[in-house]
């Protein structure tokens, strides 16, 4: 968001307070909230299974810590896996088999989506990764994939691995997804879990450190039983001063992109 480069931007992202200090007058819009989710890729496992594998919040952050926690899960055999798929053991789905994990290797807002949610299950996962937007961080054995599409296509490439893309990518590439253990209630990722995340705390925009009028909050983890964890809203990035035209463009212009802002 340089001065006078951009009319209004898009992001999954919200800013930390540097970027606030730098342009005091950016403000960001929710305009959709959508889904994370961990996907996986089993031998001789596929979407047209009936069962899934489940995991809960605290097993997924675990998996995802790998070696910077002390008790990470790092085999498809760990005991915290098998209690929750006694299906999937008697066929021999889970075996002794490293837990190949694939992560997003450039800063985006899904990661830090995903992020907040694990950090919300497993305090040493928060203490051990952290909750930024950034690659950094993860456990050296993880493997890394660029784009949503690299990382969707990592995981269906890659035997015994595990990821995280938007919900409509998977749908769209037929992955396997993981369902939620949220104590005893198994959730599976539709558009209706989603709906209940935002129903819950969509609206409730001082649930995070930022000031209320950031219009930002978080919105994995929801207190409704059925609602899916990992959820995020999508934000028009736009700046107050509406003196700030970008180059080349007119105060017409402007208005038409705060139009087109205020429809959506």
């Amino acid at each position: 968001m340089e001065p006078r480069l951009v009319d209004w931007a898009s992001t999954d992202e919200t800013f930390d307070d540097e970027l606030y200090k730098l342009y005091p007058d950016v403000q960001l819009y929710p305009i959709l909230a959508g889904a994370i989710v961990p996907i996986f890729n089993f031998s001789g496992f596929s979407t047209s299974n009936a069962d899934t594998l489940v995991l809960s919040g605290q097993v997924l952050a675990l998996i995802f810590c790998g070696s910077r926690c002390p008790h990470g899960i790092v085999h498809w055999d760990d005991e915290r896996i098998t209690l929750l798929n006694p299906r999937l053991v008697a066929r021999g789905l889970l075996k002794h088999v490293a837990i190949h994990v694939l992560v997003r290797g450039e800063t985006c807002g899904s990661t830090q989506i995903f992020k907040r949610s694990l950090a919300a299950f497993e305090p040493a996962f928060a203490d051990a990764i952290g909750v930024s937007a950034s690659p950094n961080n993860w456990p050296p054995e993880h493997g890394y994939a660029f784009q949503t599409e690299g990382l969707a296509s990592a995981v269906k490439l890659t035997p015994y691995s595990i990821g995280y893309t938007m919900l409509e990518d998977a749908d769209a590439n037929e992955l396997n997804v993981v369902a939620i253990d949220r104590g005893g209630t198994v959730v599976r990722a539709s558009p209706l879990s989603v709906a209940l995340a935002l129903a819950s705390k969509g609206a409730n925009f001082i649930n995070t450190s930022a000031s209320a009028e950031r219009l930002t909050a978080d919105l994995h983890d929801a207190s409704i039983p059925n609602a899916w964890p990992f959820v995020g809203y999508t934000y028009v990035v736009m700046r107050k001063d509406t003196t700030m035209v970008s180059l080349g463009q007119t105060c017409e212009a402007r208005r038409e992109v705060r139009m087109a802002v205020s429809f959506v």
